[in-house]
C-alpha cells in the first residue's frame, strides 16, 4: 500500500533502493499525523473501539468481525489506489522424509471442508472454489467471489522483496525500513 501511495505499486517488490527510501519518506507524513503503530491487529482492534483511533492504514479482513463482537461496526474497503493481498502458503521442504504423508497434509488444509472452516474462523478469503458455499454470509461479504479476477486487479497478491539482490531492496531492507520508520 505504501508503494502505491507514491505510484510504485505496479513494481512491488521489485524497488530499488532509492525507490524504498521514497516509499518511507512519504509514509513518515502518515507517521506525523499518527497516535501509535499498532504491533498487533487485536491492538487495531481495541484501539478502533475505544475510540482512539479512527482508521487503520492496512489491515486483516477479520478487525470489523471482531470490533463488531465489541459493539463498534466498521466497514472494510479497498481505497482507489488499491491495496495487496496476502495468501498464506503450504510447500514442502527439500528434506521432508515423508512425501506421502506431507502431499495427504496439503490436500486435507486444501479441501473445501477445511477452507471454509478456516475461512470462517479467521474471517478471510479461500482459496478452493467448492468452499464457497459453506462460507458464513459474514465471509461471503467481505470478498465478491463471483468476481475474484476483479479483486484481484484492484489488491493484487505481489508476493515479497528478493531475499537477495544487488539491483533491488531485499526483504531484509524493507524490514530495516520499516523498524526505523516505527521507531519515530
Amino acid at each position: 500500500v505504501a508503494a502505491r501511495l507514491v505510484g510504485l505499486g505496479d513494481k512491488f517488490p521489485f524497488l530499488s533502493h532509492d525507490e524504498l527510501a521514497m516509499v518511507f519518506d512519504n509514509l513518515a507524513l502518515y507517521r506525523a499525523q499518527t497516535k501509535v503503530v499498532s504491533p498487533t491487529y487485536g491492538d487495531v482492534v481495541s484501539l478502533l473501539v475505544s475510540g482512539e483511533a479512527d482508521v487503520m492504514f492496512a489491515g486483516w479482513t477479520g478487525v470489523p468481525a471482531e470490533a463488531a463482537k465489541q459493539g463498534l461496526q466498521l466497514k472494510l474497503t479497498i481505497p482507489e489506489e488499491g491495496a495487496g493481498t496476502w495468501c498464506d502458503s503450504w510447500f514442502m521442504p527439500q528434506s521432508c522424509d515423508n512425501e506421502e504423508l506431507a502431499y495427504g497434509y496439503l490436500n486435507e488444509s486444501t479441501s473445501a471442508e477445511v477452507q471454509a472452516a478456516i475461512s470462517n474462523r479467521n474471517v478471510c478469503a479461500t482459496v478452493n472454489k467448492k468452499a464457497v458455499p459453506m462460507l458464513s454470509e459474514e465471509v461471503r461479504s467481505i470478498v465478491d467471489f463471483d468476481n475474484v479476477d476483479a479483486v484481484l486487479k484492484s489488491a493484487p497478491l505481489t508476493g515479497i522483496p528478493p531475499l537477495e539482490s544487488e539491483e533491488f531492496a531485499t526483504y531484509a531492507d524493507w524490514l530495516n525500513a520499516w523498524n526505523e520508520f516505527k521507531a519515530l
